[in-house]
């Protein structure tokens, strides 16, 4: 009788060990789980920082910096992006200022892309060819220009 009486405190610190075994593994697994997804959302904000602020210059708002990060790394890296957009401001002329540049031209000036459509075309060429420069934006070149080449039978 004594040795079933010792299996039965055995079999029930066996079943109260096993079952704080287990609260306290889920409890840990928890804790790692809720750290890990801490650290992943802490790691990830400055790069969606980072990625925000790239789409809204892509936008065209140039003006916009880059928030100074936490942890050094990415400190590092948001002054590089920084020191970056001011190189580019610097360097880097607007459009309009452009497009200012050459419709004030007295000389003609049709500007292509690889596939020969026209990209943009100046006030002087528009004037030469007959229409506006709108008129010719996106037409192939060989088109606009052709009733401007002389053909051969004429000087044959």
């Amino acid at each position: 009788e004594e040795t079933t009486y010792y299996g039965d405190i055995n079999d029930t610190v066996f079943k109260h060990s096993s079952i704080t075994i287990l609260i306290l593994g889920l409890i840990i697994i928890i804790l790692f789980i809720g750290g890990g997804i801490k650290f992943i959302k802490n790691f990830m904000k400055p790069i969606e920082n980072l990625v925000e602020t790239t789409e809204m210059i892509a936008k065209g708002n140039r003006g916009i910096k880059v928030k100074n990060q936490t942890t050094e790394e990415f400190s590092l890296l948001a002054n590089s992006f920084n020191n970056m957009l001011e190189s580019l401001e610097k360097t880097t002329v607007s459009k309009t200022f452009l497009d200012g540049i050459i419709n004030n031209m007295f000389d003609s000036l049709i500007v292509a892309d690889t596939s020969l459509k026209i990209i943009s075309i100046n006030h002087s060429a528009a004037k030469l060819l007959g229409g506006s420069s709108l008129s010719y934006e996106g037409c192939k070149l060989e088109e606009v220009i052709s009733n401007f080449i002389p053909s051969k039978s004429k000087h044959q």
